[in-house]
């Protein structure tokens, strides 16, 4: 065993029997309700967005609902100005929902509109904006009013087609509505719309709304030998299961003596989980209303390395996407850290044998989709065969391209047989995975060691609007490489047609920037009826740390 210090052996004493030095507190709240962005439809770059939590309705002849947000466009409600309509007879709109717990608190919408199909004795073209609790219209536009048109379909990000939604409208979510109002069998006039035909329309190009969460992660099965133990050293781990029912759990947060040493995203939850930034009050942003899985299994590890040996306060915190934060341990530790000190020292095993493979087949080679999380199990054993218990393994990460770098990932320990697993994060490129044990972390001593290969087919995400086109009239592609990092001159991508069950076609090849993004353009030359099959396919590539591949198949009708 090794030889303590008198002052650390005084220490030690010191946390053993004091108990103010030894509280374990689990599972303990420590923040009032946070807040966190979500952009709709474009970011404030300008970027496409998802429309999570969007829906659409509409009713009656010539009344539309589409969402154009993926070509660049946005999200349209508007009745044609191809008939009479009797007042109060048709309606087309669209809501967004925010789903308890969450709240809305606040938001901004970018708009523009008009209702050029006029009025008649009796009935108006009109939009306007109401919550979904709270009906009273604001941002209106209507006719009869002497209104014909707001904001600016030229400038769609700019100042004047900005909406503030009013607080007593929030609860909920709101509603943008388009219609023929009046009295009931009264008419709206024909023939009067717009360039695109529309007697009333309103597009949404952007909604950045700020949703509250009141309530904050729970916390469960909390081990490890932070947790627990009275002296550690090295990198010790803490272990539990988080849930949040809300946002979804973000990340971890190691603070000694008041002071962060780590910040950790412990799950992408397929890209979903990242914060896109953008914000001017500091609070994240986020592409979807529950952006982070609601339960996530943790390893956390503290890292001790660079404390000066003594007594230290150790907190680990997790925090969900709004910023709320439960306490996992908040306790004070003896840290020990001797010049022969590590996770597995001073008892590290010499002639150790390590192995390990894919869980899936026991190999040491596995090829995944995209966005899988595959899990690796492994044995470390002593010279005679006899299992090696309460080792830490390193596992360490290359990805499969040029000048990559090598990091560490995850630090299992042994179990009494000798048996770790670890999973590999969602999202993971291609990559070589090398296990070591050594007498420490970093340590230049490696003891034994073992390798797996992981290879990762792209993740391509594609869409095409409209699906019903004719002849002369242009659908838009839209897609992202869902893996990165792209390469600095971007990402070759290879756009192809089929009929249904026929074989595939290149038609166009597009480039994919350092977001992942691309987009592309077609016009239809041959008149229809015709059904088509479109796809995005990433071709590999060395500089892109994926293997091939493609995007899920989508189906246009030409008329």
């Amino acid at each position: 065993m090794r030889k303590k210090s008198p002052s650390l052996s005084s220490a030690a004493a010191a946390v053993v029997t004091c108990a103010a030095l030894g509280a374990l507190l689990l599972a303990a709240p420590v923040a009032d309700a946070g807040v966190y962005h979500v952009y709709s439809c474009r970011t404030p770059s300008g970027a496409p967005a998802p429309t999570d939590g969007w829906v659409s309705s509409h009713e009656g002849a010539y009344s539309y609902s589409e969402d154009r947000c993926a070509s660049g466009g946005g999200l349209l409600a508007a009745m044609g100005d191809q008939a009479t309509r009797q007042a109060n007879t048709a309606r087309a709109s669209w809501s967004l929902v925010v789903p308890a717990p969450l709240e809305l608190h606040a938001a901004e919408i970018w708009r523009a509109g008009d209702v050029l199909g006029g009025a008649a004795v009796g009935a108006s073209y009109e939009f306007w904006f109401s919550g979904r609790a709270y009906t009273k219209p604001f941002g209106e536009c209507i006719a009869l009013s002497g209104c014909d048109e707001l904001g600016s379909s030229s400038s769609a990000m700019g100042s004047t087609n900005v909406v503030q939604v009013p607080t007593p409208s929030l609860p909920g979510g709101f509603t943008a509505s388009v219609t023929c109002g009046g009295v009931a069998e009264f008419e709206c006039p024909a023939g009067r719309g717009d360039a695109a035909g529309y007697a009333a329309s309103l597009v949404i190009f952007s909604a950045d709304s700020t949703i509250q969460e009141e309530e904050s992660p729970e916390v469960s099965g909390v081990s490890g030998e932070v947790s627990g133990g009275q002296e550690v050293h090295g990198s010790p781990a803490v272990n539990f299961t988080a849930v949040d029912r809300g946002s979804g759990i973000f990340g971890a947060r190691v603070i000694v003596d008041g002071r962060t040493l780590s910040e950790t995203p412990l799950d992408s939850n397929g890209g979903h989980c990242v914060n896109v930034g953008g914000t001017t009050d500091g609070t994240p942003a986020f592409l979807y209303l529950r952006p982070c899985a609601e339960t996530v299994h943790a390893d956390v590890t503290v890292p001790t390395e660079g404390l000066a040996n003594g007594v230290h306060r150790i907190q680990v915190l997790v925090t969900d996407a709004a910023g709320n934060a439960t306490t996992v341990i908040d306790r004070q530790v003896l840290v020990e850290n001797g010049a022969e000190s590590g996770p597995n020292a001073p008892t590290a095993i010499i002639r150790a044998r390590l192995s390990a493979a894919w869980r899936r087949d026991r190999k040491s080679a596995l090829t995944v989709k995209y966005g899988a999380s595959p899990r690796i199990v492994g044995r470390l054993l002593g010279p005679n065969g006899e299992p090696i218990p309460n080792a830490a393994v390193e596992a360490v990460g290359t990805a499969a391209a040029p000048g990559a770098r090598s990091a560490a990932f995850s630090r299992p320990r042994t179990n009494a047989a000798g048996y770790f697993n670890i999973a590999v994060p969602r999202g993971a490129s291609s990559r070589r995975i090398t296990l070591v044990y050594s007498s420490f972390a970093g340590s230049v001593q490696t003891l034994a060691t073992a390798s797996l290969s992981l290879r990762v087919h792209a993740g391509v995400w594609f869409a095409v609007s409209p699906r019903v086109s004719g002849v002369g009239q242009t659908i838009t592609f839209a897609g992202r490489l869902l893996g990165g990092p792209v390469p600095g001159g971007g990402k070759v991508v290879v756009l192809q047609a089929r009929a249904p069950g026929g074989n595939w076609i290149d038609f166009e090849v597009v480039r994919a920037g350092g977001s992942g993004r691309f987009a592309a353009r077609y016009r239809f030359r041959f008149p229809g009826p015709a059904h088509y099959e479109f796809r995005a396919v990433s071709e590999r590539e060395a500089a892109y740390p994926y293997l091939a591949g493609t995007s899920r198949p989508v189906d246009v009708f030409e008329h």
